[in-house]
């Protein structure tokens, strides 16, 4: 389950699961559910009803959500929480480390002379944008500079284009901007190319998920690579394999890494 707009990060995690359900002789059912919808768990009741799934994942934001993961326990229906905030609830999960990742990708920016780094978050509703957020701002203190301006968005290319517009504006504009999500960050690409800003030369971008978006983007687009297919087969496997899961659901998380993907959107900082 999910309610994501981007169209490419759930299609990855959803053709692992793909792999994963025809080994094991299941079936994968994608369903979209609104965090924000009121009557989300009378949607979810409609659909574990009609469907008579035998386990559900549930991707950010919605791996998130206190209210359908209790739901889910009261019913007694096995899930998986997809990049939850929360390392220590219990739940089987399926976690890639964000921060270190957002961090390392501050880092990169900072060891190529940037000062002025901005950040483009996601919806704070979103565990996965709140965490790599905040490794953008520990990888700023580490190395003794103040905290960049935060601009929040929503994970669309809209949104990137309409944080860029504010953060290029001022008389003091940032020689680097972090986004959180490659549409983002192609949105702010797209904004400084408008406004007559070369990238990397006036202005270096950087963004998170490695979407194709980002690799067919003139200059190429710095970025975050997490296994997303791989997350996908993990978590559906997990689903598939009674004895990883305790009589309460409960059980071990399952991590695994990232890949920083430097591209040609980041530069060193202008003279």
């Amino acid at each position: 389950m999910h309610d994501n707009p981007i169209r490419d990060y759930v299609g990855r995690i959803n053709e692992g699961s793909y792999a994963a359900c025809r080994r094991a002789g299941y079936y994968l059912l994608p369903e979209r559910l609104t965090l924000t919808a009121s009557d989300r768990l009378e949607e979810l009741d409609l659909f574990l009803d009609t469907s008579r799934v035998d386990g559900v994942v549930l991707s950010p934001p919605l791996a998130d959500d206190a209210l359908m993961i209790g739901h889910l326990k009261a019913r007694g229906v096995p899930f998986v929480l997809l990049s939850p905030e929360d390392s220590d609830s219990g739940f089987l999960m399926v976690k890639r480390d964000q921060k270190s990742a957002a961090y390392e990708m501050t880092e990169h920016l900072i060891s190529l002379g940037h000062k002025r780094i901005a950040f483009v978050s996601g919806p704070r509703s979103h565990g996965a944008a709140i965490t790599r957020r905040v490794g953008f701002e520990e990888a700023m203190a580490a190395a003794g500079l103040p905290p960049g301006p935060v601009v929040d968005g929503d994970f669309s290319f809209r949104s990137g284009s309409a944080a860029g517009e504010d953060l290029l504006s001022g008389p003091e504009r940032p020689t680097a901007i972090f986004a959180a999500n490659d549409h983002m960050a192609a949105g702010v690409m797209a904004y400084a190319l408008k406004a007559g800003l070369s990238v990397p030369g006036d202005l270096s971008v950087a963004g998170f998920d490695a979407t194709e978006m980002g690799e067919a983007m003139w200059p190429p687009l710095t970025t975050i690579r997490q296994p997303l297919e791989e997350m996908g087969k993990e978590a559906a496997s997990l689903l598939m394999e009674p004895s990883a899961r305790g009589e309460d659901g409960s059980g071990a998380s399952s991590r695994g890494h990232f890949e920083l993907i430097v591209r040609g959107s980041t530069g060193a900082v202008p003279e």
